[in-house]
């Protein structure tokens, strides 16, 4: 008799179990299809877009714009770090004042780039409220350009002398 008891106590806890576990689920996958998606921060071009509020068309004209800009701005780049690897080839008895002339004007002309860029960008937006959004966006975002590694988080970087 015993072991009938406890046997309707295990079914009936094993009931209570499955209810619960499924309605957990089902709780879950009604939650998932209720919200948005959350805005990435490691994706600044969709935090952009959903910030500003982009349509579709916007979405796409900033999305080809991006990729001009990456285009364009990896070859400067490339360039850039062409004349540093030249200017720290101490092996090389190059013009330092020359080559740190010319890393200047092409770090101004990637400054410049960077501005047009965000000048365009900025041009898609249709309304005064989406350009208020991306001028505060985009004040965000340089300020984590400037600085990457906020309080608590290392740089790479020697400690200044």
């Amino acid at each position: 008799m015993d072991f009938v008891k406890q046997n309707k106590i295990l079914k009936i806890f094993l009931l209570v179990l499955v209810i619960l576990n499924l309605g957990i689920l089902g709780f879950l996958i009604w939650s998932q299809g209720h919200k948005k998606p959350p805005v990435s921060r490691n994706d600044p071009m969709q935090f952009l877009i959903q910030k500003v509020g982009f349509d579709e068309k916007q979405a796409t004209s900033y999305r080809e714009l991006v990729q001009e800009h990456r285009k364009t701005a990896g070859e400067l780049r490339r360039k850039i770090n062409d004349k540093r690897e030249e200017l720290f080839d101490y092996t090389r008895t190059g013009d330092k004042k020359r080559l740190l002339d010319e890393i200047t004007l092409l770090k101004r002309e990637d400054e410049q780039l960077l501005y047009d860029h965000f000048a365009r960008v900025r041009q898609l937006c249709n309304t005064n409220e989406q350009r208020q959004s991306f001028d505060s966006v985009i004040h965000k975002m340089l300020r984590k350009m400037q600085d990457p590694h906020p309080q608590g988080r290392p740089s790479h970087r020697p400690p200044p002398h």
